[in-house]
């Protein structure tokens, strides 16, 4: 098995952290391989702008996804985790991001 017969899902989850979140998304979608699928949770009650930043987002390797309940993070995380298509899955807060080569080498492991 080769690293572009592996696929994985990534989950991120939003609520408060528009601050952030496009910069999340950016580091997804700019990864060095092509083998994944991002999930973009937006848990019920976020704020005006990250519902802004959520209805506006779209990319063809993104799967959105709106609770219609407040969940909180674990719960909207697992929300992600159901969505998944993959064997493998990585959170990625929206307040976070990551380089360019990390779901390669989380793979590669």
């Amino acid at each position: 098995m080769t690293l572009n017969d592996v696929k994985i899902s990534v989950g991120i989850t939003a609520y408060k952290n528009s601050n952030y979140l496009t910069e999340a998304l950016n580091s997804l979608i700019n990864q060095s391989i092509d083998n994944w699928e991002g999930i973009f949770v937006l848990d019920k009650g976020a704020d005006n702008r990250t519902q802004k930043i959520f209805n506006k987002f779209d990319h063809p390797k993104f799967i959105k996804h709106k609770c219609e309940t407040h969940k909180g993070a674990e719960q909207a995380r697992h929300e992600a985790i159901k969505l998944s298509s993959s064997d493998w899955f990585f959170q990625l807060d929206s307040d976070d991001k990551i380089p360019p080569n990390a779901l390669s080498e989380i793979l590669k492991k």
